[in-house]
């Protein structure tokens, strides 16, 4: 009988210091190519989809012959895969002639995946599991690491990187906010000044540190913290700390009682809904040596520009702020707000700052100081800045569509986005229509989904149309595909469809996109829109973005089928 224990998984670290191993065992030797990193990095982060080989080899050798190309990719798969099959994890590595993917393998853990299931993680993600994964982020993604001579990729990692440092704030919030509601205050207070080393000039990151801390009893602590980093301000920025930090220094150092951390924008705990993002980045000026102080000014004023307008304002991380719109679920108004709220950055900003405009769907959970954002409208937003130039504002299509008649907009050249893999129409956001029609925000137009042939194009007309209020009850099921007969019920609350374990509906399978999309009541209709996913959405056979559903209508989430009933 066979008694010997089961081998540690093989784990493979992108965040921080590359390091291929398997427990104290270091095995990076074992990868011979310096391309062999990226290739393992651009895999685990691209892993909705397989790869074709001509793909791979253009990104990462676009100066050779494509047989020159295709040779090069051949030598580092063959080294990756013989690396991975000596320890047992073989078969996370999948190659054939046209494709390649790194499939999930229970041989392989990759860091950069666990930091995305905690950031993306729900609200009952407990203290010891936030704990674990949030340890997982370990530095700046395939650090050290550039391929000056593939500007494709190049590109890429730059917009992974910012991504994982904003996924990495994320995990580290929701652990801190988790320590904290246990009562482990000492502990909080080390994830805060993991935060503020993460962002050292992030002044809410440093107010957090200190509440902790004089939470903790240790408000001489507290206090310390706000000189070191006040002096550090004055020598290096020249610059001093903000009204709100220096108030918080005089309660600590008079002994009052703190507030405990503040709930998101007033929201109900775990409420879902629509929000429109204002993303901003501020771009760097020639003049290296007021680089770092310069940015920070701009940002600290673009911030106050946002909350001014209405916007609630996330704390800034690097050169970028965001600030949400949300006053109504489905995002009518708060489109018009966040455009206005761009427009003003523009105008007040010029050249210094790129804009970018997206809407999506959030989860306020309780104490929390951020959203959990479903649908990544922040990561949309970030690729789509990344778009815009200095004293632009670019917008995705669904948000051209909602600020139609209020706001100019021009179509930008058709392009697939870092990481992407498929072209998404971009507009640049002009100057505001007339005030009169501004004052009406319109309703939002239905956008109706070709009919396939043999779909009857009166069925969803007349259900669209009819007088009156849609039927109160609705559900949709799943007929086809992982969890089949599967039901949710349908009402005014955006109902999310996903891979994701928060998912309303889970459709727990490959294809389908960890929140794909998102069903709900809109008045006297029902509506069903895209979240970004990879597979796209079908309604009857036609990709939509978004659409007006009628009884019976059959929705395609990669191989899966729903069924929409009322």
């Amino acid at each position: 009988m066979n008694t010997a224990a089961p081998r540690d998984p093989l784990q493979l670290c992108l965040l921080g210091e590359r390091a291929l191993r398997r427990g104290a065992e270091s095995l990076d030797g074992l990868i011979h190519y310096r391309k062999g990193w990226a290739l393992l990095g651009y895999l685990a982060v691209e892993r909705a989809q397989p790869h074709s080989r001509e793909h791979i080899a253009q990104l990462l050798w676009p100066q050779l012959a494509p047989t020159a190309a295709r040779t090069n990719l051949r030598q580092v798969l063959a080294n990756l895969k013989q690396a991975l099959d000596l320890h047992g994890a073989g078969d996370a590595l999948q190659v054939d002639r046209e494709q390649v993917a790194l499939l999930p393998s229970p041989a392989l853990e990759i860091d950069v995946q666990a930091l995305e299931a905690a950031a993306e993680g729900s609200g009952s993600l407990g203290l010891a599991q936030a704990d674990l994964r949030a340890q997982r982020f370990a530095g700046e993604f395939l650090q050290g690491l550039q391929l000056p001579d593939c500007a494709e990729f190049e590109e890429w990692l730059q917009l992974a990187r910012r991504r994982f440092v904003t996924l990495g704030e994320s995990a580290l919030q929701r652990l801190c906010q988790l320590q904290e509601l246990a009562g482990h205050l000492p502990q909080a207070a080390d994830t805060a000044r993991r935060l503020l080393a993460l962002d050292e000039w992030n002044e809410a990151h440093l107010r957090q540190l200190m509440r902790l801390l004089a939470g903790a009893g240790e408000s001489a602590q507290a206090l310390a913290a706000c000189d070191r980093f006040a002096a550090q301000l004055r020598e290096e920025l020249d610059a001093d700390i903000e009204d709100d930090t220096r108030a918080l220094r005089e309660r600590i150092a008079r002994g009052e009682a703190l507030p405990s951390r503040e709930r998101g924008a007033g929201a109900e705990a775990g409420a879902r809904r629509w929000i429109s993002v204002v993303y901003c980045e501020v771009r760097s000026r020639t003049d290296e040596t007021r680089r770092v102080d310069w940015a920070l000014e701009v940002l600290s004023r673009v911030g106050e520009r946002l909350r001014r307008d209405g916007g609630w304002v996330l704390p800034a991380s690097g050169r970028t702020v965001m600030a949400c719109f949300d006053d109504r679920p489905l995002a009518g108004d708060s489109a018009w707000q966040a455009a206005c709220a761009a427009h003003g950055v523009r105008e007040a900003f010029g050249h210094e700052v790129a804009v970018a405009l997206c809407a999506g769907l959030a989860r306020i959970e309780a104490h929390a100081g951020a959203p959990t954002v479903l649908g990544n409208p922040a990561e949309w937003a970030l690729r789509l800045c990344l778009q815009a130039q200095p004293g632009q504002v670019v917008l995705c299509e669904s948000m051209q569509r909602q600020l139609r008649g209020r706001f100019a907009s021009e179509p930008l050249p058709e392009r697939v986005l870092p990481g992407l893999g498929r072209s998404l129409r971009v507009w640049e956001l002009g100057a505001a229509q007339q005030a009169e029609a501004a004052a009406q925000p319109p309703p939002l137009a239905p956008v109706e989904a070709p009919a396939p042939a043999g779909h009857d194009p009166h069925v969803t007309q007349r259900v669209a149309l009819a007088a009156g209020s849609a039927p109160r009850h609705a559900w949709l099921e799943i007929v086809q595909g992982q969890g089949r007969g599967r039901r949710a019920a349908v009402a005014a609350a955006p109902v999310v469809i996903g891979r994701s374990v928060d998912a309303d509906l889970q459709v727990a399978h490959g294809t389908v996109s960890r929140h794909h999309c998102a069903v709900w009541r809109d008045g006297a209709r029902y509506r069903i829109r895209d979240m970004g996913s990879t597979n796209h959405t079908r309604v009857n056979g036609a990709i939509v973005q978004e659409a007006v559903l009628a009884d019976g209508d059959q929705i395609q989430l990669g191989d899966s089928l729903l069924r929409f009933a009322y």
